[in-house]
């Protein structure tokens, strides 16, 4: 809000300033983001600025199969980031988990991870059963002498589901999620987060913010319900972790941002950086990281690149899941070099 040129390139999707909830005199939250703007005011949320791929691309599938590999332009590469993480972790009863209908990129080359649409759906009909036939003709099918590859991932999988059917909790979303499809998803999360379940790693794609056009006004429209559906989801998520919050890092990147100036559609075509979000209490919260670069009027300016989104990952790679002896492997060509993101967490 600080920069005029703001006004300029978004004649009908600029916020009224006093409409904005203020950071400084310079930044301010949608009005929309009210859930987020009070973890900004508590400590529990930072925000990093300029958060981009080193590589130039606009494509959806290039970028985010960039971000998900974080190797960029190793079009090659069949592992992910967060697969070459879990592999350097110590071994959990979940090293990886994601809530989707397919296998996030991010999550491939690791065989123990886990992707379902549904954590309640995640069940074979009647397994659970006392003396159930299906269960036993299961445990009968993989319960052999010399199991093989196939035998012990089966048998794995029976133990998998059956802990997953200790989880105390419900699909049924509370109101205060929002009632989109994110809070859905992270209503799941927590519940699991909260389970006795010993969970590494988890994955959630959030979809719905290619708005090239009809983007909606300030107050009403797609991108304001795409804002308020995130705000909310993430706040009530992070308040039903309760005492499991010291052990979890959310980190909310995208692959990449929109353009600056709104287009004839009132939209915003495809982009170069966007910011980040990165939330816990061992975050250094309540600021803001990565250099700024200011508003392009440009018709076909995106955001500049400041901040390589691997600095991100990488320090919490480092400073939350303390792998720091691993991150050649798990970010290969990568050296961390952004002074501009070295107090993100608060013991850094």
């Amino acid at each position: 809000m600080g920069d005029p040129a703001y006004r300029t390139a978004r004649p009908t999707s600029a916020i009224p300033d006093d409409e904005l909830i203020g950071i400084d005199t310079t930044f301010g939250f949608h009005p929309a983001m009210s859930g987020l703007a009070e973890l900004y005011s508590t400590g529990d949320l930072a925000i990093v600025h300029g958060v981009a791929n080193p590589s130039e691309v606009r494509s959806h599938f290039d970028a985010q199969d960039d971000v998900d590999r974080g190797w960029p332009g190793h079009t090659s590469e069949l592992t992910g980031w967060m697969a070459r993480a879990a592999t350097a972790m110590t071994p959990r009863e979940i090293p990886a988990f994601a809530i989707g209908k397919m296998m996030p990129r991010s999550l491939w080359g690791l065989p123990s991870a886990v992707a379902v649409p549904s954590l309640f759906g995640f069940k074979i009909r009647d397994l659970s059963q006392q003396h159930s036939p299906l269960a036993a003709a299961f445990e009968t099918m993989y319960s052999v002498q010399d199991p093989d590859i196939a035998a012990a991932q089966g048998m794995r999988t029976l133990a998998l589901l059956n802990r997953f059917g200790t989880i105390d909790g419900t699909s049924d979303t509370p109101e205060r999620y929002g009632g989109s499809d994110i809070g859905h998803d992270l209503w799941q999360v927590a519940q699991l987060l909260n389970s006795d379940l010993d969970v590494g790693l988890v994955a959630v794609d959030h979809n719905g913010w290619d708005l090239h056009a009809q983007m909606g006004f300030w107050d009403k429209g797609r991108m304001r319900a795409q804002i308020q559906n995130l705000s909310m989801a993430l706040a009530a998520f992070w308040a039903d972790l309760g005492d499991h919050r010291d052990r979890v890092v959310v980190v909310c990147q995208s692959e990449f941002g929109r353009r600056i100036v709104e287009n004839n559609s009132q939209g915003t075509d495809h982009g170069d950086a966007s910011l980040g979000f990165v939330l816990g209490t061992s975050v250094n919260g309540g600021n803001m990281f990565g250099r700024w670069p200011g508003l392009d009027l440009d018709p076909t300016a995106g955001i500049a690149r400041t901040t390589d989104f691997r600095s991100v990952l990488s320090a919490v790679t480092d400073r939350h899941l303390k792998l720091n002896s691993s991150l050649n492997e798990i970010f290969p060509e990568f050296a961390q070099s952004d002074d501009s993101v070295a107090q993100l967490f608060a013991n850094a």
